[in-house]
């Protein structure tokens, strides 16, 4: 419920006064779950352009691919649809994901940024692999992981 909680500290602070904005970082998963929706629908409905959502769009949930349950696609329309200003982008671009923050702060509607990734990307033995979704490298895995991190 981050994106609902998201929502309200973004709210609040609108009715305070403050020139605060709330970042929300989501899972494509996550979105299967409708009570993102209803905060979706309230944001764009109330402009509430103090709130930034970024999604981590990987088609990965916690059993398998996000198409497997149900395809959130397209999700650059359907958060237009809701009167978000929406972006695109490579999400492993850390750059391209500041600048896009950066031009949007002063954005009347709310934002949506739907970063592509792939789950584990860089590391050879967890790229694209689901059970990494719920698993903690350990060991030699961990030191396999820093490794291969370290030399891109």
């Amino acid at each position: 419920h981050g994106l609902s909680a998201g929502l309200g500290m973004a709210i609040g602070g609108q009715s305070k006064g403050f020139e605060n904005r709330v970042l929300v970082v989501v899972g494509d998963g996550e979105l299967h779950e409708g009570s993102n929706w209803e905060a979706i629908m309230y944001a764009g409905h109330k402009k509430v352009g103090n709130l930034c959502v970024l999604v981590d769009k990987n088609e990965r949930a916690q059993m398998g691919s996000t198409d497997a349950a149900c395809s959130i696609d397209p999700l650059v329309s359907k958060f237009e649809a809701f009167n978000f200003d929406t972006y695109e982008l490579d999400g492993h671009n850390e750059l391209a994901i500041i600048n896009t923050i950066k031009s949007t702060q002063e954005s009347v509607r709310p934002v949506a940024i739907i970063c592509n990734t792939v789950k584990g990307k860089g590391i050879s033995f967890m790229e694209g692999d689901n059970l990494w979704h719920y698993r903690t490298p350990k060991g030699e895995d961990f030191k396999t992981a820093i490794q291969e991190l370290s030399n891109k």
